[in-house]
């Protein structure tokens, strides 16, 4: 299916960013007739769509995609992550603040790794 939907994407022009089940289109070609017909072939393989998901932005603008900022074509954690870390950090002591520091910054170097 993935494979599909890029075939489509790239036959237009359009970049297509995949992160986990969430998928993202950047290019000037977006239009109801590309949305069509990658809604198509999501439902050729069974799968649904919630329409609250479908959103589009202007090319200029950030987009947030599951936590993650896709800016200029690179992702980055949203800074509600550094905060939650900063916020984490000030419990001394705490076993399970410790584990979420650990968790929150191997997460932060996924998404940095990968930019």
């Amino acid at each position: 299916m993935f494979d599909e939907i890029y075939r489509v994407a790239k036959s237009r022009s359009i970049t297509m960013t995949v992160y986990v089940d969430d998928i993202s289109f950047t290019g000037r070609a977006i239009n109801q007739k590309f949305l069509t017909k990658i809604i198509e072939i999501i439902k050729k393989y069974q799968h649904k769509i919630k329409q609250e998901k479908i959103k589009f932005f202007p090319e200029n603008c950030i987009k947030f995609v599951t936590g993650v900022a896709i800016v200029n074509g690179h992702l980055q954690p949203a800074h509600r992550h550094y905060r939650d870390i900063r916020l984490l950090q000030k419990l001394d002591h705490d076993i399970q603040a410790t584990l979420r520091l650990i968790g929150k910054n191997n997460y932060i170097k996924q998404i940095t790794n990968h930019a």
